[in-house]
């Protein structure tokens, strides 16, 4: 009976480095000897005896506890080698904070993929993760909480009233996922959730809580930008929520280097005071089934999405815009594709209900833009579904624009070449249906 424990530990300790699977019900002690691995050179002996872990026949005071079956060592001083594998972060665990198991990513880097499992618990402290050695497209680094736990259980959070110091930085941090994570700013108005900086490439954010301040001077819940040469490529975003803050998301590249390959699909965010999304100076962007509200606190000037120069074919696809109060559902201000790669916004719902507020779709300086299968509805206000300002080359196509706030349908100011409007469905209980270059239309 106890040889075979023995040969069970002994092997957990080669294989998980020193996450211990014990059957220690009814037994006070245990021997055995390391046979490698886990950082511990080969035969060193060990015992198990009272809760304390004895090694080369002195005790080294590491206390452990079970949970599940599994004896998490409260210690990472035999770490001497690459990371791979599994390994957990908790009171009890291998690592007892995010720092400890970064401080040894940044020292010894990784050999293998490396995944850190979280045990439930408020974690309170800063960290950033910068470029570890040994990262690749198979050699990923993820944190996620343990199997044991529900997500949403593992909360890391830190009261900063520096905007530039975040709950989590990513500086030039590469082939990271952060999974089923609550990353919350605990300082009142000033704190940034996540900030994502230099060339981070490859970053996934997945399912994750992000919570910012709901004060009126709060900062951003996440923001994603570089530097000349080192710009914030393949980030992708994907069904999180965002609550509060002041912009959701914001990403800005530079304009003679736009940040690449970004993709936000299947977000929530809920409450922010100027935008949801926002993005300055990026290339072929994808913005698809995201849900997006405003609260009780937005500010006059919200925009829904944001984009400032997009180059190459950007896709803003079924999303889902409810604005209560502010001002446009998307604003999108010199945003182009290319005559053999058309930027196409389709399949989104917009619903503005906020009295006195502005369009569904207000377009500066679009080329080469697909306009197809959206649903506009102005409620509250005489502004227009549809707003285009100048352009070259944009289609409008088998939309569903309502306006019955008395406005527009489609207002054009200053009027786009080569347009073309069909199959669209148009309303407007006011007195003209569309307004066009300096003519209005009934």
């Amino acid at each position: 009976m106890l040889a075979r424990h023995s040969r069970r530990l002994i092997g957990a300790l080669a294989a998980a480095l020193l996450l211990l699977p014990l059957a220690l019900i009814g037994q006070t002690s245990t021997t055995g000897t390391v046979t490698g691995g886990g950082g511990l050179a080969a035969g060193t002996s060990f015992s198990v005896e009272g809760g304390i872990v004895s090694m080369g026949g002195a005790s080294q005071g590491t206390s452990f506890s079970l949970q599940g079956g599994i004896a998490y060592l409260a210690t990472s001083s035999a770490v001497s080698a690459a990371l791979s594998g599994t390994y957990v972060i908790g009171p009890a665990g291998f690592y007892t904070t995010f720092g400890a198991a970064v401080a040894d990513l940044t020292a010894l880097g990784i050999s293998g993929p490396v995944l850190f499992q979280v045990v439930a618990n408020i974690y309170t402290e800063q960290v950033t993760i910068g470029l570890i050695g040994g990262v690749s497209a198979t050699n990923t680094i993820t944190f996620e909480p343990h199997p044991d736990n529900a997500a949403g259980t593992v909360q890391l959070e830190y009261n900063s009233a520096d905007v530039n110091t975040p709950v989590l930085l990513l500086d030039s941090a590469q082939w990271i996922i952060i999974r089923q994570l609550t990353i919350r700013a605990r300082h009142a108005s000033n704190s940034r959730v996540v900030s994502i900086s230099q060339d981070s490439d490859h970053i996934l954010l997945t399912d994750n809580t992000f919570i910012g301040s709901a004060a009126s001077t709060a900062a951003d819940i996440m923001f994603v930008s570089g530097g000349p040469g080192l710009q914030p490529d393949s980030l992708t975003v994907q069904r999180n929520i965002f609550l509060d803050g002041s912009r959701g998301l914001w990403i800005t590249g530079l304009p003679a280097e736009k940040i690449v390959g970004t993709v936000i699909d299947g977000n929530t965010f809920t409450g922010q005071l100027s935008a949801a999304i926002q993005f300055d100076n990026v290339d072929a962007p994808v913005i698809s089934a995201n849900v997006i509200k405003t609260g009780s606190a937005t500010e006059a000037g919200y925009v829904a999405i944001h984009i400032s120069v997009s180059i190459n074919a950007l896709f803003i696809l079924g999303n889902t815009i409810e604005v209560a109060a502010g001002q446009y559902g998307m604003n999108l201000n010199g945003v182009s594709g290319t005559s053999g790669n058309r930027g196409l916004i389709g399949n989104n719902v917009i619903n503005m209900t906020a009295a006195g507020g502005g369009a569904g779709i207000f377009a500066v300086g679009a080329d080469y833009i697909d306009i197809f299968h959206n649903t506009i509805n102005i409620e509250a206000n005489s502004k227009e579904a549809l707003n285009l300002n100048g352009g070259t080359n944009i289609a409008v196509q088998n939309n569903y624009l309502v306006n019955s706030g008395g406005g527009y349908v489609i207002y054009s100011g200053a009027s786009p070449t080569s347009f073309v409007s069909t199959y669209n469905m148009l309303y407007s209980n006011g007195a003209n249906l569309a307004y066009w270059g300096s003519v209005a239309y009934a």
